[in-house]
């Protein structure tokens, strides 16, 4: 049983579920985007692999929305993944079309053996290590 209340006009109705307000509440959170670059050196160059990192890590520190790297290796294949976080895809695309990308190119360039693949990827619900080891 409702109970009308007389002053509301007759014609007000309430916004379908399928409001955008409440499908925004749905949607995953998106705190951060990840660019991961995978590249190759020689077999056992973890060491060339870190001093190319010194060397693009101030680079990429005055690049808008940028929040850290990371350098991932597999020294026994050579693979070697350059993980980077991002505030925004708009960031990441700004990089990507900048100066400085290509001055991270040429730095890895000479060193490198393939053709890096670059993928993002939206990084959800980041748990970090101190908020968890306080939880």
């Amino acid at each position: 049983m409702s109970i009308k209340d007389d002053r509301q006009p007759a014609a007000t109705t309430l916004a379908p579920e399928t409001d955008t307000a409440a499908l925004a509440d749905q949607l995953p959170v998106v705190d951060m985007f990840a660019r991961i670059e995978r590249f190759n050196l020689p077999q056992g160059l973890v060491e060339l692999a870190e001093q190319l990192i010194d060397k693009i890590a101030p680079i990429m520190r005055r690049q808008a929305g940028f929040r850290s790297l990371t350098l991932l290796s597999d020294e026994t294949s050579g693979e070697y993944i350059l993980l980077t976080h991002w505030d925004t895809l708009e960031h990441i695309n700004t990089f990507e079309r900048s100066a400085d990308e290509w001055r991270v190119r040429d730095i890895m360039s000479e060193h490198i053996t393939a053709v890096p693949q670059i993928e993002v990827f939206q990084v959800h619900n980041v748990t970090h290590l101190a908020e968890a080891t306080t939880a």
